[in-house]
């Protein structure tokens, strides 16, 4: 199974850490009919990753932990999983079983837990939206380090250990003049009586560069 680093290496960040639930501690890669992914979960949140690959079905699960201790080269593009067959032990595994695309011989064998378990069937719970008619859903593409740095400092502002809610406001664009209003993050503490705004301009539908409002200036 052939896995972009990217996917290997980062998407096992929202693993649950929690050692009572040991099955979502770890990352679900599976190939079935041709198409490869991996889920991971917390319970609260989860993110798949989905990519075409041939190949056998295969179905196993790493540990996140054990994952993020893999060191790969900066030239490396992807690694590959031998099939480990549909059960394995807890124990950890000697890592022939991952490879990684470095033509040097003498790369030193990882070794990752492999987790014996059923992970959750998350096809159960992503919704399926109508993205392209758009006819129950609305869309929007955001750069990923100014929404996340945008989400957080409106938390830190606003939230405290008893209100933690913020709140998305994405406008509806029913013209082509309407595209590219902002999206605003919002919330009030009642306990501080303090309300939090933040805007944030939505990317191209293809992320190549940020929608601008217009100026005041080009309204009269």
């Amino acid at each position: 199974m052939k896995i972009d680093k990217n996917v290997f290496k980062k998407i096992g960040q929202v693993a649950s850490k929690d050692a009572t639930r040991y099955v979502i501690n770890g990352v679900h890669f599976k190939r079935t009919g041709g198409v490869a992914q991996a889920d991971v979960t917390d319970g609260r949140i989860l993110v798949q990753a989905k990519w075409q690959d041939k190949g056998e079905d295969f179905d196993t699960i790493l540990e996140a932990k054990s994952i993020q201790g893999v060191k790969l080269r900066s030239r490396t593009k992807y690694v590959s999983l031998e099939e480990f067959g549909r059960r394995a032990t807890r124990k950890v595994q000697p890592l022939s079983s991952i490879r990684a695309d470095s033509p040097d011989p003498e790369l030193e064998p990882e070794r990752v837990a492999v987790l014996d378990g059923r992970f959750p069937k998350i096809e159960d719970v992503v919704p399926e939206y109508d993205i392209k008619g758009k006819s129950d859903c609305v869309v929007f593409h955001i750069d990923p380090a100014l929404f996340a740095t945008l989400l957080k400092t409106v938390a830190d502002v606003g939230c405290d250990e008893w209100y933690k809610g913020v709140r998305v406001v994405v406008p509806i664009t029913r013209t082509a003049a309407e595209i590219g209003r902002p999206v605003l993050v919002q919330t009030y503490n009642p306990n501080t009586e303090i309300e939090t705004t933040g805007l944030i301009m939505p990317v191209s539908d293809r992320g190549r560069g940020e929608y601008r409002a217009p100026s005041p200036d080009a309204a009269d």
